[in-house]
């Protein structure tokens, strides 16, 4: 059961060895590449391992409601988050982890982008390019903790 939000704050702090969970169903996987949709934006959702086990990104309270117990869970460490993509044509953008707990769900967490050197309480979502080359990055390090409907 996941831990709820009660009147505790966000914590800003991620240690570079916490993993974070995050649910997938069955195709979002298609001959070996990742589908946008596993990875939309804007604000990627994850469930932070300092107060979540893994099961946690499965439950409804971490779900919007869903039923998403088939699914799948990736985890990426934050030290695998790109933390910069730059690609042709397109400025730089940085991406960066906000703990947004909501109440069910005092884990929940998003990835966060802008353009380099702007303000980072504001979200600018990322043109395609940097949006295909950032879930790209991401792919390559994700490790599969459950597979769909096991």
């Amino acid at each position: 059961m996941p831990q709820r939000r009660g009147d505790r704050s966000a914590d800003p702090q991620f240690a570079d060895d916490e993993a974070l969970y995050r649910r997938y169903k069955d195709g979002h996987f298609l001959g070996g590449m990742l589908m946008p949709a596993a990875l939309s934006f804007p604000r990627q959702s994850f469930v932070r391992a300092k107060y979540a086990d893994p099961l946690d990104a499965l439950d409804p309270a971490c779900a919007d409601g869903k039923d998403c117990a088939d699914w799948g869970i990736w985890a990426i460490l934050v030290r695998d988050v790109p933390t910069s993509v730059c690609a042709e044509n397109c400025p730089v953008y940085e991406f960066w982890l906000r703990h947004e707990p909501v109440e069910q769900c005092y884990a929940h967490t998003e990835i966060w982008c802008n353009r380099s050197g702007q303000d980072r309480q504001t979200y600018k979502e990322p043109p395609a390019t940097v949006k295909a080359l950032f879930r790209t990055m991401v792919a390559r390090r994700l490790r599969t903790i459950k597979d769909p409907s096991t």
